[in-house]
């Protein structure tokens, strides 16, 4: 269940909504609810480093069975002759359900070539916290 929500979500995680140089302490905060409008899930985001760029994050639900949190530290590279754009975020995601279990895992890098194709690069690790794999 874990590795269908990273994947699927692989898509939104490269789209900006926000600007790209925030201040340190902005915040970002939303509400998702379902199609049946019957449960909801709570999303906050805060800035809270400027150089280097981090951003830490929760994402909880109304009935309190899992949460999302981490930090991502936003990274770059950007290749003249190759005329590609490099990007990736540094920092653990941690999936907690109510009974405690902690799956974890990273985002792999993101190639934009020639600002026309995009290619995920490299792995996504999944470990299990409680577990020990």
């Amino acid at each position: 269940m874990i590795i269908s929500m990273a994947i699927s979500g692989l898509n939104h995680s490269i789209s900006f909504k926000k600007s790209f140089d925030p201040v340190i302490g902005e915040t970002f905060q939303a509400t998702i609810q379902s199609e049946t409008k019957d449960h909801s899930c709570h999303v906050y985001v805060e800035q809270t480093s400027h150089h280097p760029p981090i951003n830490h994050f929760l994402i909880e639900d109304d009935d309190h069975k899992y949460k999302v949190y981490g930090y991502y530290e936003h990274k770059g590279d950007f290749k003249m002759k190759a005329n590609e754009v490099i990007y990736w975020f540094e920092g653990p995601t941690t999936v907690e359900f109510a009974d405690g279990h902690k799956i974890t895992f990273e985002w792999p890098h993101f190639r934009c070539k020639q600002m026309k194709q995009l290619y995920c690069e490299g792995q996504m690790v999944f470990k299990d916290e409680t577990n020990n794999n």
